[in-house]
């Protein structure tokens, strides 16, 4: 018979996740599966979004919380937002994001971190702004994705249906993994190592802080050398004889994230997937740089080829603001044409 330490359970992620997949079977075949069925689960989401967000706008207990952010209170709201209102649009996107890395490949501890942060973000805490939803909400919301998904993985066309049950048995098994990572911060089980359990979080938060200090003191650094060097083998500085001084342009700030789960969905392939639509016009603005460094532009095409000074927004997966596709192809032919 095979032990488990009872404290280990409640104090230490691992062995909760290591207990929940054991008990379920979740192992290298539902991994498999859920690898190569991403491309359907993925088909889903945004029609599983948009039931989420009619359920959640049907009555006023869970629409409140859109307001007060706190599902315990009972303040009166004047008007309540809508499915067009732009905070929800927000967070349909928000949801889409997080089903997403939801049907992606878990196989490293940081998958499972992020689904116990999620849970975490929920009980008021690990969020600028703390967002406080019961656990009934949460676990109604859950059993409607779960069922909303089966039966999408039920209709997909030309899949077998020995495919869809190993699809489908895969994808519960995550959601009630995720269903507990949502329960035990809400559960008294355990309470009696509610020391031990902050004192572990309070060792994630300095590990987070230390590994992002030497990651933006390895940027700094790499970012001098690289300046430097330019500066050294740049044709002035070989004329020169010396190398002069170099002005090394300062680095970003880090820009202010909502949650720490935020940071782990930055770090993921997730970033690649949701940015692919636009990796055809980064190339051709890539070539066209390419053009002109040999070519002189005239200066009105000049001007508008130039970029948009960096944006963020608040979401996850914030990017520079680029030149609409349109904008840039327009552009391009004007110059050809006076070339």
């Amino acid at each position: 018979m095979k032990h488990v330490d009872r404290k280990a359970l409640y104090t230490d992620l691992p062995t909760r996740v290591e207990y929940l997949k054991g008990f379920l079977d979740f192992g290298t075949d539902d991994i498999a599966v859920l690898t190569t069925g991403q491309k359907h689960l993925r088909m889903l989401i945004p029609k599983v979004v948009q039931g989420v967000y009619a359920k959640l706008l049907e009555t006023d207990i869970t629409a409140r919380v859109f307001h007060t952010r706190d599902s315990a209170s009972e303040e009166e709201i004047e008007e309540y937002m809508c499915d067009d209102s732009p905070p929800i649009q927000r967070r349909k996107m928000h949801l889409r994001w997080y089903l997403t890395k939801l049907c992606s490949e878990p196989t490293q501890m940081e998958f499972w971190k992020y689904l116990d942060k999620v849970g975490l973000m929920h009980v008021g805490r690990e969020r600028r702004h703390a967002l406080n939803v019961e656990y009934i909400y949460i676990g109604v919301c859950l059993g409607y994705i779960q069922d909303a998904m089966t039966e999408g993985i039920l209709q997909l066309p030309k899949v077998s249906l020995q495919y869809k049950v190993s699809l489908m048995r895969a994808f519960n098994k995550l959601i009630w993994i995720q269903n507990d990572l949502f329960a035990r911060w809400r559960l008294r089980d355990g309470e009696e190592y509610q020391e031990d359990i902050e004192a572990g979080l309070r060792r994630e938060e300095e590990e987070k802080e230390q590994t992002q200090t030497q990651a933006h003191t390895a940027h700094t650094a790499h970012t001098a050398h690289t300046a430097h060097t330019a500066h050294r083998q740049s044709p002035e500085s070989r004329h020169s004889g010396h190398s002069g001084s170099s002005s090394i342009a300062p680095s970003r700030p880090e820009t202010p994230l909502d949650d720490w789960a935020s940071v782990l969905t930055r770090n993921t392939s997730v970033m690649s997937l949701a940015t692919s639509t636009s990796t055809s016009d980064a190339r051709s603005v890539s070539d066209a740089r390419s053009v002109s460094s040999t070519s002189t532009l005239p200066k009105r095409s000049s001007t508008v080829l130039s970029a948009a000074p960096p944006k963020h927004s608040g979401c996850p997966f914030a990017g520079v603001a680029e030149m609409p596709r349109q904008q840039f192809q327009s552009s391009t032919r004007i110059w050809s044409e006076r070339r």
